[in-house]
């Protein structure tokens, strides 16, 4: 009972682990390119 109840939810388990690695990796794009618009603004001062 206990590992049909385990291996239905895998597929859920691995969607919402997806979710968290696409989101981390978009909240290090947007702090990168926050990061060299602060370069650029800096250079040009």
């Amino acid at each position: 009972m206990k590992v049909g109840f385990i291996s239905a939810r895998v597929p859920m388990i691995i969607g919402f682990y997806k979710k968290i690695l696409s989101y981390q990796k978009e909240q290090r794009i947007s702090q990168q390119s926050r990061y060299e618009a602060f370069e650029q603004i800096r250079s040009q001062a």
